[in-house]
């Protein structure tokens, strides 16, 4: 078994990442995580599996103009002293386009440790500055991230392409996706069938706007009076919404449920009756593989990330990003086809029980460590 050390940036979801943790250590391995906690006095560790898990929450510099750019930038502080002091087999380094990346690599390389690097989504998209500076950062300092890695995860093969055209070598590649918690994210017998939900963070590239858009067209063009839309989740974009909102006269037909522990999210989900998901751009979004668990049909935008999870016709419906009309069409259809949403919720459930479980996805990551571990040998 390994010792793992994984560098996080921050973490957006905290259960998500310590449920992972949990799920890598009960399979024998000692865990070590670090990432930039909410407190910036001191270095805090904390045992949360007694030997197995132990999380850093790490001193650092937010970098993100009080969360403009993203929920946070660190640079972290005394960062060589923490890694050196931390036994571990292979170093796991979250998300290219943070500082805290090039630091990791610079000490692994000091220390002679091998490392993934993690592509979770090439790169964000906020707006033509933002994106264009995203790209350049990936043209020079990405392609020296990518060189100078034992090894590079991506989730998808669109992401693998892309990371290439960045100066990524072929011959490091690996693509292994993200699992989901199958037991927690399940289908309930007691559904409703005029609640849509959405998961999620709000930023621009989800493309939430488009989804206010499209239910100003299904309630007051379409006439379905009745339906509800929930959005669980928050972030930059949450007043923009909440406009829009008020705009379109939805108030009676959205609720903005902020963000919930995992368990009330497995529940809303399990209760709902289509997941709609109107993303710009992905990399492999835990919301769409926790509704599909939850044995709901999508209606998902055809841009990677989405298309690789959503079979047109089988457990969704792919449409056009940006399109508030097509979003529309697709989810007045489904309202109007239950069976056909009762077809699509059971191959939901299946496709995700069969590809993207924790039984099927961890031993691929521990296959993925251990390679790492002896290429750099």
């Amino acid at each position: 078994m390994m010792n793992i050390l994984i560098v996080y940036p921050y973490w957006t979801y905290p259960e998500v990442a310590i449920e992972f943790l949990v799920k890598m250590a009960r399979r024998g391995h000692k865990i070590t995580a670090i990432y930039a906690g909410d407190k910036k006095e001191s270095i805090k560790a904390h045992n949360l599996n007694k030997n197995n898990i132990t999380i850093y929450e790490v001193q650092h510099l937010d970098l993100s103009l009080g969360g403009k750019i993203t929920k946070k930038y660190p640079y972290f502080l005394n960062f060589k002293r923490i890694l050196s002091s931390i036994e571990c087999d292979v170093i796991v380094i979250q998300l290219p386009l943070f500082l805290t990346t090039i630091q990791a690599l610079k000490i692994a390389e000091k220390l002679r440790k091998p490392t993934v690097v993690e592509v979770h989504g090439v790169y964000a998209h906020r707006n033509l500055a933002l994106d264009l500076a995203q790209k350049t950062y990936l043209y020079t300092i990405g392609q020296w991230e990518f060189k100078k890695a034992t090894l590079v995860r991506c989730l998808t093969k669109e992401d693998a392409q892309e990371i290439m055209h960045y100066g990524a070598p072929y011959y490091k590649i690996r693509i292994v996706p993200n699992p989901v918690d199958t037991e927690l994210f399940k289908p309930s017998l007691n559904r409703n069938d005029e609640v849509l939900i959405w998961t999620g963070r709000m930023v621009v590239e989800k493309g939430l706007t488009y989804l206010i858009k499209a239910l100003d067209i299904v309630v007051h063009e379409y006439k379905h009076k009745e339906i509800q839309l929930l959005i669980v989740g928050d972030g930059p974009q949450r007043y923009l919404i909440m406009k829009l909102i008020k705009r379109y006269n939805l108030k009676s037909n959205v609720s903005l449920l902020g963000v919930l522990p995992r368990k009330r999210v497995a529940e809303y989900l399990s209760k709902a009756s289509i997941f709609v998901f109107p993303s710009i751009k992905e990399g492999m979004p835990f919301s769409l593989l926790e509704a599909l668990s939850s044995g709901l049909p999508v209606i998902g935008t055809n841009v990677s990330g989405v298309r690789n999870l959503i079979v047109h016709g089988y457990n969704g419906l792919l449409v056009p990003p940006k399109d508030p009309k097509a979003i529309a069409e697709a989810i007045s259809y489904l309202l109007d086809n239950r069976s056909l949403r009762l077809k699509m919720s059971k191959s939901a459930r299946e496709f995700i029980i069969a590809n993207f479980s924790y039984q099927k996805i961890l031993p691929k990551l521990e296959q993925l460590y251990n390679e790492a571990i002896e290429v750099y040998h």
